[in-house]
């Protein structure tokens, strides 16, 4: 039997390399059927959607910062799916760095709407459902800046982040008798088009600060997330996951 995987910002560069993964990962016993959310249909998703032709992706576009689309996908998903097995929740605005004095108030909420209320939404119709046949696993990206020193002008995505890892931890204690795992992975800096926003040598700096003198690459995030997906992490619940490459013990 066929698993449903909910990739929730299915257009990141996370979401199309576990995308590229699962394919590989397919065997006759173990098949996966991926909802592949996306706001922005990128080329690159496009090429992943035409060229996965051993693995079925649904893809549908959503916007989160809107009420009404994170229903029409709940809604989608009950209609044909009844209920994922597993959820990535991964979207995210790009970065930017600013300084408190530069606060966006409308920025702000567009951001919780993306990565906070949507997850809420989602997780209220769809966790209840997953306790019902006792099976289900939540898999959220947070950021290796819950993990120790702060860093500097990133107020808002600081507060964010935090706040999708108290999310995972209260979510993780009210279901932690009903066999749903919630966990949390914390990679520091990954070179993706998030970063598209931030001056070249900004990144290079923060490389060279890293105990690994590089950033964390995709297929070490990948594989955290397949982890954490598998029967071997049945008794992980609430952990943020730390991918910080030796920065944060």
């Amino acid at each position: 039997m066929s698993k449903v995987v909910l990739i929730l910002g299915s257009s990141s560069d996370v979401g199309m390399a576990y995308m590229h993964y699962l394919e590989k990962l397919q065997t006759k016993t173990e098949k996966f059927r991926i909802i592949a959310h996306y706001n922005n249909m990128n080329s690159n998703l496009s090429k992943i959607i035409k060229s996965c032709n051993n693995i079925s992706i649904d893809p549908f576009k959503a916007n989160l910062e809107v009420n009404g689309d994170i229903l029409k996908l709940i809604n989608y998903i009950e209609a044909n799916y009844n209920c994922p097995d597993y959820i990535l929740h991964l979207p995210a605005k790009k970065l930017k760095y600013a300084r408190i004095a530069q606060f966006d108030y409308d920025e702000m909420i567009k951001d919780l709407n993306i990565q906070l209320f949507s997850l809420m939404g989602v997780c209220r119709v769809f966790l209840p459902l997953m306790a019902r046949k006792n099976f289900g696993k939540v898999i959220v990206l947070t950021s290796a800046v819950t993990l120790g020193t702060l860093p500097k002008f990133m107020s808002s995505y600081v507060t964010i982040k935090y706040a999708l890892l108290g999310l995972v931890r209260s979510l993780a204690a009210e279901y932690e008798t009903r066999g749903i795992n919630i966990n949390a992975i914390a990679p520091n800096l990954l070179k993706t088009k998030f970063l598209s926003n931030l001056d070249e040598t900004l990144i290079k700096s923060a490389e060279d600060s890293l105990p690994l003198r590089r950033v964390i690459y995709l297929e070490e995030v990948v594989s955290a997330i397949h982890f954490l997906f598998s029967e071997n992490a049945n008794c992980f619940s609430g952990v943020n996951m730390n991918l910080s490459g030796g920065e944060y013990m």
